[in-house]
């Protein structure tokens, strides 16, 4: 479907795609990108307890791949937002799109910045330390009811996200706390410009 969407969006005589031809094939293009990682990857999440993990059971086993998938994840949000932004401009403000270089540079930018952070996010804020390994060690050595069956051996090669520390509550985790919440904010940043520009859009028609 994206291939054909971007046949169409090259092939088609009609001006009246004008520059929104590239915004299209950029989501396009970005899906493809996604789902080519999600194959190489073959993210499965669970949840054990107080913890988020997710390991990669396709071509790439390491950390690395979960990893790379969760910079995927959060990319689609700018992107998305930056359609409403665009459809925004050309209806209110066609001439700051007259050299539209300056918006696909600045969508771009972004995106690649928001994809970084998530990739850091699991790699980083989410990869396993020395009070993940010995909390989850009983989920990783099968002692557990998992739908995928586990190893000691490979549980450096996880996501593990706790949230606060102990088994119980006994205090934060700075860490995990920090990266849901920059997670929470290109979320919701995303979808308060969305519904605005929606709104943006719907009145200045």
């Amino acid at each position: 479907v994206n291939l054909l969407l971007l046949r169409i969006m090259f092939t088609s005589r009609r001006r009246d795609f004008g520059s929104y031809r590239y915004v299209i094939a950029f989501f396009a293009c970005s899906d493809l990108y996604c789902s080519v990682i999600h194959w190489m990857v073959y993210p499965v999440p669970e949840m054990y307890g107080n913890a988020f993990v997710m390991g990669g059971y396709g071509i790439i086993k390491s950390l690395i791949g979960p990893a790379w998938y969760s910079s995927i994840y959060v990319q689609a949000f700018p992107i998305l937002a930056s359609h409403f932004v665009y459809r925004t401009l050309l209806i209110r403000s066609p001439s700051s799109l007259t050299d539209p270089e300056r918006f696909f540079a600045v969508m771009i930018a972004t995106t690649v910045a928001v994809s970084f952070y998530g990739f850091i996010d699991g790699y980083v804020l989410g990869g396993p330390d020395e009070e993940t390994l010995r909390i989850l060690a009983p989920f990783f050595a099968g002692n557990t009811s998992s739908p995928v069956v586990h190893s000691l051996d490979t549980a450096h090669d996880h996501i593990q996200i706790m949230y606060w520390a102990g088994e119980t509550y006994s205090g934060p985790r700075w860490n995990a706390l920090f990266g849901l919440l920059i997670t929470a904010i290109i979320m919701v940043s995303a979808y308060i410009t969305i519904v605005c520009c929606g709104l943006l859009i719907s009145t200045f028609l």
